[in-house]
């Protein structure tokens, strides 16, 4: 008797305590589903005072958030479309995620497997149109794809082979004619963003691409057509018409001359390139953009040195009518400089050299106001600097790791997203005005 109670005791005590698990993990379910934003700055140890951020970034920050821990991330890059932030994670070896971002309120909505094999292109930057379609380039069971994501962000489909390109540098988007430029080792694709079809090939233009800037131009009978002007690693500049795929002209300064730090910029005559011009020395070249015929060379030159070098120029991008670019100094002594240039397009000429004490790396990301937010290396932060003349504003957030990437809205928001100990992590932060 004693023994059947015992028992029977021993039943209820583990139903019970069953219930209550179930309970708990009912409720931990439905916190998970329902928990807002997160702060993440609670992170490395750091009180719960946000004693990690600035107070400039505590007070002019609407929201943050850690994503999903589950992920593990590595964040490879981050897009804007209107209301929406794309994310590119790497999950786990070889698979990636695509996660959204709402930059509204901060909230993490969803994340989508993007299809990848042994190969990475995380160096090839997606695209986006403006109904919010997205592509990038993958490998999918063993055969390079351009791969979409639709609006709707639930599928992710593998709409054209790119087997023969053997290898894809980059993509572009004419968004009036929804055509993706795709520039690979053995030539150039243009694919209909719609169906996945292949509009145009042309292989004889083959180069080592990094970069694509496509603009839409008057051509010869006095109609807009959107060209392409393509950078290449032996230092070749090119044209290309993105309707048709034909080769407009291609103009090369030489093998030495690497053009490989910055996308070209084109202005009203001319293209602009940032190049190497020797060991550590640099130069922006001016190309006609009719023709393509070199027009003039504006050499970066250190004021502080006699050297007259730099370790690197980089990142070059156009703010009204000039162009902003920053070059880093060899160090001396274990101490790091950068410059930061701009240079008048109209007169072509240096309109300021600004000195900083930092190691500027990263894309310049250029505000409604004009002004440049650049990432600190040596000081893990993100700048404000003028537009105007180059001086430093403001520190505009501190970061909790140095692999970040960033963007901007139209409302002088920056946005960006960082990895940290296996986590990803958003965050938004207002710019001075």
């Amino acid at each position: 008797m004693k023994i059947k109670f015992f028992l029977l005791l021993l039943t209820l005590t583990l139903f019970a305590g069953y219930l209550v698990k179930a309970q708990k993990s009912k409720g931990l379910r439905k916190l998970k589903a329902t928990a807002p934003a997160v702060n993440i700055w609670n992170q490395k140890g750091h009180d719960s005072d946000n004693s990690y951020r600035s107070n400039y970034q505590k007070t002019h920050s609407p929201w943050s958030v850690t994503l999903p821990r589950n992920f593990y991330p590595i964040i490879t890059d981050i897009s804007l479309n209107n209301d929406l932030l794309y994310v590119m994670l790497s999950k786990s070896f070889p698979d990636q995620v695509l996660g959204f971002v709402n930059v509204t309120n901060g909230r993490f909505i969803s994340t989508l497997n993007i299809y990848r094999d042994q190969f990475a292109y995380n160096d090839v930057a997606p695209v986006i149109n403006s109904n919010g379609d997205f592509f990038i380039v993958r490998v999918v069971k063993g055969q390079l794809r351009l791969v979409k994501v639709d609006k709707s962000r639930t599928n992710a489909n593998p709409i054209t082979d790119l087997s023969e390109l053997q290898n894809v540098y980059s993509l572009a988007i004419d968004d009036n004619h929804n055509i993706v430029v795709v520039a690979g080792h053995r030539g150039f694709y243009g694919v209909n963003g719609n169906d996945g079809s292949i509009v145009w090939k042309n292989p004889k233009v083959s180069v080592i691409t990094n970069f694509l800037t496509l603009v839409n131009e008057l051509d010869n009978n006095n109609s807009m057509i959107p060209v392409a002007y393509i950078t290449s690693a032996d230092g070749c500049i090119l044209k290309i018409n993105v309707l048709t795929g034909e080769l407009i002209f291609k103009q090369c300064v030489g093998p030495q001359n690497n053009i490989h730090r910055a996308r070209a910029m084109v202005g009203p005559d001319n293209i602009y390139t940032l190049a190497s011009v020797g060991v550590e020395e640099w130069g922006v070249f001016i190309f006609n953009k009719n023709n393509g015929k070199q027009v003039y060379t504006i050499k970066l030159v250190d004021q502080s040195s006699s050297l007259d070098t730099f370790e690197y120029c980089s990142h070059m991008t156009k703010v009204n009518n000039n162009l902003v670019l920053y070059c880093k100094n060899t160090p001396v002594k274990q101490r790091t400089t950068s410059y930061l240039f701009s240079l008048d397009t109209n007169g072509m000429n240096i309109k300021y050299s600004v000195k900083y004490d930092g190691e500027l790396d990263g894309d310049i990301v250029v505000l409604k106001n004009s002004d440049l937010v650049i990432k600190d290396r040596t000081y893990e932060a993100y700048i404000q600097f003028s537009g105007d003349n180059g001086k430093k504003k403001k520190v505009v957030a501190n970061m909790v790791a140095s692999v970040c990437k960033a963007t901007a809205a139209n409302n002088n928001m920056l946005y960006f997203c960082c990895q940290e100990q296996g986590n990803g992590i958003c965050q938004a932060v207002a710019t001075l005005p």
